[in-house]
């Protein structure tokens, strides 16, 4: 019985470590760089000066659909199509290719593309 209840402590804490583990361990590392309450349909957040960034979505019952940019003026290629973001959830992306400018940092244009809300509030981690 003994070995039984080691082995379920061992077992229990390998999968602890599997699912939670990864994210809690980087949540030290992010950094708020903007924050954004819109009623628009688009909504610019910049700040990003590398590595992976997420955007969190806050104050939104149900989530949205963004589809996300790289705001870059005339040229602005679309990173990802059809981002759906559940409240006080967050899209994790590699942002490093999109750093650039005398600032060199990384701005993006989010989209919404559907929502049953008119306000919400974007944050952009870094």
């Amino acid at each position: 019985m003994k070995k039984f209840m080691m082995s379920l402590v061992v077992i229990t804490t390998l999968v602890c470590v599997t699912l939670w583990g990864t994210e809690t361990s980087n949540a030290a590392s992010w950094t708020l760089v903007d924050k954004k309450t819109s009623s628009g349909k688009i909504t610019y957040l910049d700040g990003v000066k590398g590595g992976y960034a997420k955007i969190c979505l806050k104050e939104e019952i149900g989530g949205a659909r963004f589809d996300l940019y790289d705001n870059d003026g005339e040229n602005s290629p679309m990173i990802k199509a059809g981002v759906f973001i559940g409240n006080n959830d967050c899209y994790k992306f590699y942002a490093a290719k999109y750093v650039d400018g005398s600032d060199n940092d990384a701005e993006f244009a989010l989209i919404k593309t559907r929502s049953s809300l008119t306000s919400y509030v974007l944050e952009l981690w870094d």
